[in-house]
């Protein structure tokens, strides 16, 4: 049996704006990555703005290859908002290719976990390059799919899950 080889050398994507984009096989980097979903006791949601294209984001990122998907959950809430907190259970996960600014492309498995503050106080993030900045809170049920950069199918399983356990 031969090496399996992509059908094609150019992958349909996404710009970080949302707008369609095609990616080249040979560019691709495969990263998983994991984000948390914070509620606060008014029910509102934890995001940070994108520097990129003004929409929202969870906190979250890529995984470190010696990390488990919860410690990277843990620690991209911590840099990039101040606060330590306890991961939940995994509440979506979808596959994405996309090309940031920079011309880096990727091919990345997102995982997204409720998650609950322990601990620290709500900062900006403390890594120079990060693309996210001004964690607050904001009420989910005022958002659009337009609004988030990524995360949609996830916060709407959130809320229905919410909803469904009385929370």
């Amino acid at each position: 049996m031969s090496e399996p080889q992509p059908p094609s050398e150019w992958v349909k994507g996404r710009a970080i704006d949302g707008t369609p984009a095609e990616l080249e096989v040979a560019r691709l980097t495969w990263r998983p990555s994991a984000y948390g979903l914070i509620f606060n006791e008014a029910g509102y949601v934890l995001v940070l703005d994108n520097i990129y294209n003004g929409r929202l984001e969870f906190p979250g990122g890529g995984v470190e290859i010696w990390e488990s998907l919860s410690d990277a959950v843990a620690r991209e809430i911590w840099e990039e908002t101040g606060f330590t907190a306890q991961v939940g259970e995994m509440i979506h996960m979808q596959e994405a290719f996309f090309v940031t600014p920079s011309g880096k492309q990727w091919h990345v498995l997102q995982h997204y976990f409720f998650a609950t503050i322990t601990g620290g106080t709500l900062r900006n993030p403390i890594l120079e390059d990060e693309s996210a900045t001004n964690p607050h809170w904001i009420d989910p049920t005022t958002l659009y799919e337009t609004s988030l950069t990524i995360g949609w199918a996830a916060l709407q399983a959130a809320l229905t899950k919410r909803l469904t356990q009385g929370d």
